[in-house]
Parts: structure tokens; sequence; C-alpha cells
């Protein structure tokens, strides 16, 4: 996707994940500007891991941490 539209969905990750994390940026290809974006990477020091699934429940399929299959 497109360098534009892959920062709007990490900014509003971010922003729903905050509450859970004490820190949390975005990370990789949509960091580093490239302009096509294959996957969205965040980096975070989270506080609370079941708030903070919770909170990514909305967006989709995500990789959790110690666990070698996509969490759906």
């Amino acid at each position: 996707m497109e360098l534009v539209t892959a920062k709007q969905i990490a900014d509003s990750i971010v922003d729903a994940i905050g509450p859970a994390c004490s820190r949390a940026h975005v990370a990789g290809s949509i960091r580093r500007q490239k302009p096509e974006v294959k996957d969205i990477e965040i980096v975070a020091i989270v506080n609370d891991y079941d708030d903070l699934y919770k909170r990514l429940a909305p967006f989709g399929r995500f990789i959790k941490p110690g666990v070698p299959d996509i969490i759906d």
C-alpha cells in the first residue's frame, strides 16, 4: 500500500494501544518513509497485554510475542 495510507493506519493503531503501553512507536518501512509499504510494524513497551490484545482486535490479525502463529 502507499505510504500515506499505511501511516494513517499505523498512527491509528498507536493511538488505540497507547493506554496499554508505556511507549509505542511506528517502525519499519513507514518510519523510513518508503513509498510502498508491505506491512505495518509497531514497537511498544507493553504494560497490560490483555488490554493490548483487546485494543488490537478491531484492526485484524497480528503476531503475539512468543507464539509462532498469527492471532485472529
